[in-house]
């Protein structure tokens, strides 16, 4: 009732006792447990396919010949021990990294074959730093001297040469010395005394 007047002007009265029960409304732990794994399995699908669709790396030999469009001469398998013992020269003759070289080294003999003159030229690269040019080239001179060809590896990488030092030799003489003149080339060229390989 307000101040001054002796009625109230609302009145107020239960037209419905309320309802009461024992389940609850929320919240609904089997139900929103089921929605989240629904939910959760959609989301990893979709992300699983959009890496799979995104992925551009190469994988398998088959996809690196495929992309390529040329064949492959040769893999050479991960080896844990590989930056302990870089040279296939430190290795068991039929451990299977330097097996995988000697294979490469096989396989590269036998590319164009029909073509006159036994003179061959590779070069030894890669797209970015520390991907294993350096050991690749070294092992692959060194396998290739080992099976008695006459083999000079020339270390052209002017930023980081390693293989003199890969090799145990002097890495003060090199291409750059050679060709501005400095050194001949018979002064220049370092051989490798177990196997014949000329750097």
């Amino acid at each position: 009732t307000p101040p001054g007047k002796t009625e109230a002007p609302i009145k107020a009265t239960v037209v419905d006792d309320a309802s009461y029960s024992e389940t609850p409304v929320e919240p609904q732990p089997v139900r929103n447990l089921a929605l989240a794994g629904v939910l959760g399995l959609l989301l990893g699908l979709g992300l699983a396919l959009l890496r799979a669709l995104l992925d551009t790396t190469i994988k398998t030999p088959e996809q690196a010949s495929e992309s390529g469009e040329a064949p492959v001469l040769g893999t050479i398998g991960y080896d844990s021990q590989a930056p302990k013992r870089p040279l296939v020269t430190s290795l068991d003759s039929h451990a299977p990294r330097a097996e995988a070289f000697r294979v490469l080294r096989t396989n590269m003999q036998f590319v164009d074959v029909d073509k006159e003159g036994e003179g061959r030229v590779y070069v030894v690269t890669s797209s970015v730093p520390t991907e294993g040019k350096t050991t690749t080239s070294v092992n692959l001179g060194l396998t290739s001297a080992q099976a008695g060809l006459k083999t000079v590896l020339v270390e052209a990488d002017l930023r980081r040469p390693r293989s003199a030092q890969a090799l145990g030799m002097d890495n003060q003489i090199g291409l750059t010395t050679t060709l501005v003149g400095r050194v001949s080339l018979d002064d220049a060229l370092q051989s490798d005394d177990e196997t014949g390989l000329s750097l």
